[in-house]
């Protein structure tokens, strides 16, 4: 009796055995998903970025990608994948647009996290759908395309790819002066402060000026040595220190003809960057670059410059 339930127990074992090794290692079945829309940020497309179809596990607390790409000029995308759940039922899917222009730049929150849009969810889907357009008018995704379309503007002008692989934008930042900061890879950006392109072109040009200059812990000697962390105007006198990195920002903005006395003062930011401006016309702009990246910790001043770069 007693070896007949034994050899009952082992049967059961093996049966069981069987049907779990047979459902974890038999072929999986997965969905076809496909998705499709627009983003805008005020009517204007939000263009170049990063876009996915995402299948919801956890309680929505971790998406699985099924499908990524790129927004097109027009804000457009289309992406196509297979998807399957945990237990092979069709995915819970939904569109997350992630404010990253290409990898070169990204709007970050305060932790660091780029900053994203989630569409709402389709439970248990396969096949086909459009989410229209969306519309997004918040400071975030403004921020995104002023900076993208400054990075684009640098490349172009300056001839070169940006000095820094990626450069984040943090919108809503914790720490700032009430006014855009950028450092040699992050700009900060208060709440609720109305960012305008020209505003977006100053700040990358500090980043692409800075991270040139040398490395972050240059960046902070020079902070402390002309007093960078400041509130100024194009007519402040300063010293030739911060007059030349506000200038040359202000150079690469197109702020030209802010000039004070006899425009020779070099500690006048205004006057630093009328000089510049004059510079470039005859020396072209990726030339100014060109001097400022062979000259790595060394210019500091626009005399500085000039006596490396040479007058018109």
């Amino acid at each position: 009796m007693v070896c007949r339930n034994i050899c009952f127990v082992a049967l059961v074992i093996i049966g069981v055995t069987y049907q779990c090794e047979g459902w974890f290692f038999r072929k999986r079945r997965y969905y076809d998903v496909s998705a499709s829309g627009r983003f805008t940020c005020g009517g204007t497309p939000i263009a170049d970025a990063r876009v996915y179809i995402k299948d919801r596990e956890l309680v929505g607390i971790y998406g699985k990608t099924i499908a990524s790409g790129w927004t097109d000029a027009n804000g457009g995308f289309s992406l196509s994948g297979r998807g399957r759940d945990v237990f092979d039922g069709k995915p819970d899917v939904y569109v997350q647009l992630d404010y990253n222009y290409q990898d070169k730049m990204m709007v970050k929150d305060r932790i660091s996290s780029t900053r994203r849009y989630k569409s709402s969810w389709k439970k248990n889907f396969s096949g086909a759908f459009n989410i229209g357009t969306v519309n997004l008018n918040d400071e975030h995704c403004k921020a995104y395309n002023h900076f993208r379309n400054a990075v684009r503007d640098f490349i172009s002008r300056a001839g070169r790819p940006l000095p820094r692989s990626s450069v984040y934008v943090v919108t809503n930042a914790l720490i700032h002066g009430g006014t855009p900061w950028a450092m040699t890879q992050r700009i900060r950006i208060p709440s609720g402060y109305s960012l305008t392109g020209n505003t977006a072109k100053h700040e990358l040009a500090h980043i692409a000026r800075h991270t040139l200059d040398g490395s972050a812990a240059h960046f902070l000697v020079d902070v402390a040595r002309y007093g960078y962390a400041r509130n100024h105007n194009l007519y402040m006198s300063t010293n030739e220190g911060f007059a030349f990195n506000e200038g040359w920002a202000e150079y690469w903005a197109g702020d030209c003809s802010y000039t004070s006395g006899d425009g020779t003062d070099m500690k006048i930011e205004g006057n630093v960057a009328a000089a510049l401006c004059k510079l470039a016309k005859c020396k072209g702009h990726p030339a100014m670059w060109k001097t400022l990246e062979a000259n790595r910790g060394r210019i500091h001043s626009y005399n500085d410059f000039v006596q490396r770069m040479g007058n018109c």
